[in-house]
């Protein structure tokens, strides 16, 4: 709650595979301790979307965590991201 509500100060589009990316390599330890596999889909994720990194960034990082945590051992959490110019959908 508290990255919502601070004042974000990060471009107001973002990077949209760097983000993912850089959340499931950081969540992929506690995942591979746990036996659990993540992976990434990007295949219909625009290049750029029109969300504040930080935002996007807690997004997909709470999400994948949560997945991770809920999945029993040997389970895949897959994050699917696509979009266009008017919508982002985070699965």
């Amino acid at each position: 709650l508290y990255e919502t509500y601070r004042p974000d100060q990060s471009p107001p589009t973002s990077a949209v595979a760097t983000v993912v990316h850089d959340c499931v390599a950081l969540l992929g330890a506690t995942a591979r301790g746990r036996g659990i596999t993540v992976t990434a889909d990007l295949a219909d994720a625009p290049a750029c979307a029109p969300v504040p990194e930080a935002a996007l960034r807690q997004a997909v990082h709470n999400l994948v965590q949560n997945a991770i945590e809920a999945s029993p051992p040997g389970g895949t959490v897959t994050v699917v991201l696509a979009g266009d110019a008017t919508a982002l959908h985070l699965t």
